[in-house]
């Protein structure tokens, strides 16, 4: 079950968003109908200078800069960049110029250190590229973490998304996606370097029809592995998936007002 509610005055200068959840997006915990809805995110934010700045504060839900899968599907997106769902922050964010945004954040998690404070940046080229920073900062900066990614789109009917995770840890990432009328593919693949080599892939193809959009989707790290296929319309889902040999049979009924 989820429940969303949100509220802005008529100019979209300030609002407020929530969500209430019996799953939790990011950790995949699912609850007990029994336990009630618990809180994903709720916050608030205000908009100043023609909207040159924007405020957040509260449980933040913010994908400025998240690149990941293209697919409509919870099973894949594990390879992406950053971003905000549930972190308590206080969200700066400053549009300079058209396409560029250069945002700062401080985490409220008790006394202020170096580590509560991230920042973050997109430019925006229309119809070419899209590049996204995220900086982690840590009380021990060889601890810190960076992601740099970038979506190009110059291609028609061709996505790629590249990127890199480094400075406590090193990784590259990529994903390409390619659309054909009624049909979607896309696969997605991340390097991690360190002691030893570490990997992960996944990847889906979609095929919409006028009954129903079916899906075929996999992931695997070079121990774990998913394959599933989904046919969903409209409010409904309802698919079969293997993983590590067992069976499971997710359903998803959505009724949106």
């Amino acid at each position: 079950m989820r429940v969303n509610l949100s509220a802005k005055n008529e100019e979209g200068t300030v609002g407020i968003a929530s969500r209430f959840d019996t799953k939790n997006f990011v950790t995949d915990d699912t609850f007990a109908v029994a336990e009630g809805l618990k809180l994903s995110y709720a916050y608030g934010y205000a908009k100043f200078f023609d909207g040159m700045l924007k405020v957040s504060a509260g449980k933040l839900s913010n994908f400025d800069v998240y690149l990941g899968s293209n697919l409509s599907n919870e099973q894949t997106g594990n390879i992406s960049t950053s971003y905000y769902y549930g972190t308590s922050a206080v969200l700066a964010q400053l549009y300079p110029v058209d396409g560029l945004m250069l945002g700062a954040a401080l985490k409220a998690d008790g006394a202020v250190s170096l580590g509560d404070f991230d920042v973050m940046a997109s430019y925006g080229i229309a119809d070419t590229a899209d590049i996204v920073f995220y900086g982690n900062l840590a009380d021990d900066f060889a601890d810190s973490s960076i992601e740099l990614g970038a979506s190009i789109s110059a291609v028609e009917n061709l996505t790629a998304i590249v990127g890199y995770k480094g400075i406590a840890s090193h990784g590259v990432f990529g994903i390409f996606g390619y659309a054909m009328d009624a049909l979607y593919a896309e696969v997605g693949a991340e390097l991690t370097f360190g002691d030893t080599l570490g990997y992960f892939v996944e990847g889906g193809v979609e095929y919409g029809l006028d009954v129903a959009d079916i899906r075929l989707y996999g992931n695997y790290d070079g121990d774990a592995y998913l394959a599933g296929i989904e046919v969903a319309k409209g409010v409904w889902n309802l698919g079969f998936q293997f993983a590590d040999g067992a069976w499971s049979v997710p359903v998803l009924l959505r009724y949106a007002f």
